[in-house]
């Protein structure tokens, strides 16, 4: 029985990395693998979480978190995601995490773009961020169905993001003709 409590620390101190992880990566697929990753701990502590005991458990992998990343400092949802796994706060973090890092990734790959003086190279950009652009509203979907009390929004998210996407490809037709004016 006190194997399971010394898998329920090692699984909050898992989870807590990858949320440090997915809260400031700006590689996309790296905060989707993660997001996976989490998902699966995740569904494994809300399992824990119905037995006695599970709040010291989790204290001591808060405890062992802040004794190896002692610069790190927890947040409020972080210690509110594991203390209460079977809440939707693992996705609400996640919804945000996706937005911050496909804006960041977003204006990043645009300053490239401009940068670039290939017509090709910038084509060639534009559609990779398309590509990044299908990932991450698949996520956002699958992140919608995973919320079952509707409380998080995507919709006014997923319109905001076809509309740049709409807005990338019609500069991918549009960037021949631009340099043909020249």
């Amino acid at each position: 029985m006190e194997d399971i409590y010394l898998d329920g620390s090692r699984l909050v101190f898992v989870l807590l990395e990858s949320l440090f992880l997915m809260e400031t990566t700006k590689n996309i697929e790296t905060l989707i693998s993660r997001f996976h990753f989490a998902l699966n701990i995740n569904k494994e502590l809300c399992k824990l979480s119905v037995s006695q005991g599970y709040i010291r458990e989790v204290q001591l992998g808060l405890d062992n978190y802040r004794s190896h990343f002692f610069d790190r400092r927890l947040t409020d949802i972080q210690i509110n995601l594991v203390s209460y796994p079977c809440q939707p706060y693992l996705q609400m973090l996640c919804y945000a995490s996706l937005l911050r890092c496909f804006a960041n990734h977003y204006a990043e790959q645009m300053v490239t773009v401009n940068e670039l003086k290939s017509i090709g190279a910038k084509i060639n950009r534009l559609k990779k961020l398309c590509l990044v652009i299908v990932e991450v509203k698949k996520e956002i979907i699958a992140i919608e169905l995973v919320d079952e009390k509707g409380i998080l929004d995507t919709d006014e998210a997923l319109k905001s993001i076809d509309k740049i996407k709409s807005q990338i490809e019609s500069d991918i037709n549009n960037i021949p003709k631009r340099h043909h004016k020249k």
